[in-house]
């Protein structure tokens, strides 16, 4: 039998809460092509280890570092990100979609301190647009800020369950996909939202967690 599950699966969703007594970020990533994909291990500049997934198609990386501080994002109006794409691959001439975000993650995973790496995804090259969750073992954050949006920064309580991020704005209501200008596709980040949400619901085994989603 064919479930409708499957759509969401190649939705952008994030998530950011606690299991197996350790924070846990996890992510769902669509893309309207096949990328290819590597994993990277290496060490920054600063002597920081970091892992991260690489996007040899689009350059965008994201991943976590020696020090337990993970960062996954996802976009903002998906449709105005792949416009802005197709403009760079004109002028450029470069890879299609290529990401600014991805060194964007890279680099602020190359400090040791939360509060570091916070600085530099909303400060470096103009900032970390869309919905970002970032944390280490201590501590879960959330920020949204879009081109046209300042950061804004919250911290986050994984007791009271797992925070979920699409592709609408919660902080800044008016970001992303929204009811006027994009009803069909803010009422699809609305569902995966809540889907996710409920999936989620009372999973406590990190091995689980994206196996639900």
């Amino acid at each position: 039998m064919k479930n409708n599950l499957s759509s969401f699966i190649r939705e952008c969703i994030i998530i950011g809460g606690k299991a197996s007594d350790s924070h846990v970020l996890g992510k769902t990533r669509d893309r309207n092509y096949k990328p290819k994909i590597k994993i990277v291990r290496e060490i920054a500049p600063s002597g920081i280890e970091v892992v991260y997934i690489h996007d040899l198609t689009t350059d965008y990386m994201e991943g976590m570092n020696s020090n337990g501080i993970g960062i996954v994002n996802s976009a903002l109006l998906v449709s105005a990100d792949e416009k802005a794409a197709g403009k760079y691959w004109q002028r450029t001439k470069k890879k299609k979609g290529a990401s600014r975000d991805g060194p964007r993650i890279k680099r602020a995973l190359s400090f040791p301190k939360l509060n570091q790496v916070i600085k530099s995804l909303v400060g470096y090259d103009t900032g970390l647009k869309g919905h970002t969750l970032v944390g280490n073992p201590k501590s879960l954050y959330s920020i949204e800020m879009t081109s046209k949006h300042n950061p804004i920064i919250n911290k986050l309580d994984p007791s009271t369950g797992f925070d979920v991020r699409t592709n609408h704005g919660k902080d800044h209501k008016g970001a992303g996909y929204n009811s006027k200008s994009h009803p069909e596709d803010y009422l699809s980040s609305r569902v995966r939202k809540a889907s996710a949400e409920a999936a989620l619901d009372g999973v406590e085994d990190y091995e689980e967690v994206m196996p639900a989603l």
